[in-house]
């Protein structure tokens, strides 16, 4: 694995120094900044200026070029430059943290596959002992397999999705210090009991990998389901007759969904579509990484067998698609091409949005003086310059 090094940046990391950004084009909640200014002191966002400043006694970014978005939050995503949740490396949090800062996330959900209970309870016991170090901030847990249909497990392993038991979700809570944020259920699957009792946890219950129909699905939103895992994927679409998961999702006005923007997972029209018939505040957009994200095309091991990336889609033998390759950062320059939306307007699902679903929103997922410094500096193409996290510079493309 090639990790983004942290070496050379001790100086704009102290917490009690002032850094300036100068010259950086800003992307507030309203409008955009032409070659302003960002000032961090501390961990916050102190001032947001529509010019440069000049101060000999701060420590200084020329953002030439570049623009600053609130950091990324991935709510989905199961690695990155070769490591995996499910690797048997009591370190792959920790690695995966510091890797995806290359990509501008800030923060993000460490996602399960389906995977055996002996592995589920590592990730477990790996999550309540984190501490991030110069990495992106994990909030958390998102269970995407361990309760999904057999009948739509995508790459999912058949043997190892369970029966949805809230001694199960008990267990692992404990285990995992309450860091249980998301977790899929399928509809025609999952009982009233099991999705209440996710509510009452704080746990948000994730309609996904599902054949359930619409009324199925409706019925899931009444008991509390609030949200959908990567919508159009692995959930049918829909049918003239039968609206199924799709059409409830579509339709229903308190609900999140997840969209996987790579063009890959659905077309751009499709995209499109969700986004303007749910809303701007009601989508999310998420990687679906996998360990394969940042790495060079090839043959990749996946489970007990093998999966091939060939630069834009990586795919089982059966030509099953395998999970997200694309980071964040670039779905969203394919966000604005796929919507011709403003930047403005994309950031509120790369981070405000995330940041909302998490409670974290007084906080992070906008560029708002009071608010912490987690921060992308981007380039015209998308390449991530330099990534502040909680008013640390953890990332820098030139010392990569």
């Amino acid at each position: 694995m090639k990790e983004a090094k942290q070496g050379g940046l001790p100086i704009l990391c102290s917490k009690d120094k002032t850094v300036i950004i100068n010259n950086v084009n800003i992307v507030l909640p309203d409008r955009e900044i032409t070659s302003g200014s960002l000032v961090i002191k501390e961990q916050y966002i102190s001032e947001i200026n529509d010019n440069p400043v000049i101060s000999s006694l701060d420590e200084s970014i020329d953002g030439s070029g570049l623009t600053a978005v609130p950091g990324l939050i991935d709510l989905h995503i199961h690695g990155a430059n070769g490591i995996s949740i499910t690797d048997d490396d009591p370190d792959s949090l920790k690695k995966v943290s510091q890797a995806l800062t290359q990509f501008g996330i800030t923060g993000f959900l460490w996602t399960t596959m389906a995977v055996s209970i002996e592995e589920m309870d590592k990730v477990m016991t790996q999550m309540a002992d984190f501490k991030n170090e110069n990495g992106s901030s994990c909030y958390g847990i998102n269970i995407e397999g361990s309760f999904i249909s057999p009948s739509r497990a995508g790459s999912h392993l058949v043997k190892h999705i369970f029966e949805p038991k809230v001694e199960t979700v008990e267990r692992w809570l404990k285990m995992s210090n309450d860091k249980i944020k998301i977790i899929t259920i399928a509809p025609e699957k999952t009982s009233e009991e099991f999705i209440r009792y996710l509510v009452s946890k704080n746990i948000t219950p994730s309609v996904g990998h599902s054949h359930a129909n619409y009324e199925q699905t409706l019925n899931a939103l009444s008991y509390g389901a609030s949200y959908f895992t990567h919508l159009g994927n692995a959930t049918g679409m829909i049918h003239q007759r039968e609206p199924g998961i799709v059409g409830a999702a579509l339709l229903d006005d308190k609900s999140v969904i997840e969209v996987i923007c790579d063009g890959v997972h659905l077309h751009s029209a499709i995209v499109q579509i969700f986004i303007k018939v749910k809303g701007w505040d009601k989508v999310i957009i998420v990687s679906d990484g996998t360990c394969v994200m940042g790495m060079p095309p090839g043959v990749y091991k996946w489970y007990d067998s093998y999966a091939t990336f060939d630069g834009e889609s990586l795919k089982l033998e059966n030509e099953t698609i395998a999970g997200g390759v694309l980071p964040l950062n670039k779905a969203l320059k394919n966000l604005l091409k796929f919507t011709n939306c403003t930047l403005s307007a994309a950031v509120r699902m790369t981070s405000l949005k995330p940041a909302r679903i998490l409670g974290i929103d007084n906080l992070y997922g906008s560029l708002t003086p009071g608010k912490v410094a987690s921060i992308a500096l981007i380039d015209k193409d998308f390449n991530v310059a330099h990534t502040f996290v909680d008013g640390k510079l953890v990332y820098s493309a030139h010392l990569a």
